[in-house]
């Protein structure tokens, strides 16, 4: 007994950590990626070099910022074997209102068609949120198209989320490396 209360305090000072710490390096990195907006537009006679350079500053401010919504989302989700009912639908309009945030600069990234009624789904809140986020991500950068549809349905004993591109997909080569860290 002893052993499994001194595990789950260090898991939830691992978690309290983790959602500390991201959320407060979110301000700064905000305030990073607004400053290096306010270079880029404030001056129109960049070098192409320069303005290379200050393109994936943005981006890779960005990037760190999407992995710290990831970080701070996971450590709110409490433990990863937490599984609930929830609204299949509401978690998906999350997911797109989050993604229609990150991509400001497309008119309607993502169009949905997502039931008005509740789909209830065994799972974790913030997980499948962050789950259907990332792919819509994904989908949005490699489609090489501004047009991402999430649509969810019920089927017969199930419920099913589909996001369509038109990218060229990922290489049946490249599968089984899918969901492995580079």
């Amino acid at each position: 007994n002893r052993l499994l209360e001194s595990l789950e305090k260090s898991t939830n000072g691992v978690r309290q950590f983790a959602a500390d710490a991201s959320h407060q390096l979110r301000t700064p990195l905000s305030v990073i990626t607004a400053n290096l907006q306010i270079v880029q537009d404030g001056r129109s006679n960049w070098m192409d070099a320069e303005r290379e350079l200050i393109g994936d500053s943005v981006e890779a401010s960005r990037r760190m910022a999407h992995l710290l919504t990831q970080l701070l989302s996971l450590a709110r989700s409490g433990s990863l074997g937490v599984i609930e009912s929830l609204d299949i639908c509401a978690a998906a309009r999350t997911a797109a209102a989050t993604v229609a945030m990150r991509h400001r600069t497309i008119d309607h990234p993502v169009r949905t068609r997502i039931p008005a009624i509740p789909l209830s789904f065994l799972g974790n809140y913030a997980l499948i949120v962050e789950m259907i986020a990332n792919v819509l991500d994904n989908a949005l950068v490699h489609s090489g198209d501004d047009r991402v549809f999430l649509l969810v349905h019920r089927l017969a004993n199930a419920v099913e989320v589909i996001i369509w591109d038109r990218g060229r997909g990922v290489p049946p080569s490249e599968l089984p490396q899918l969901f492995q860290r580079h």
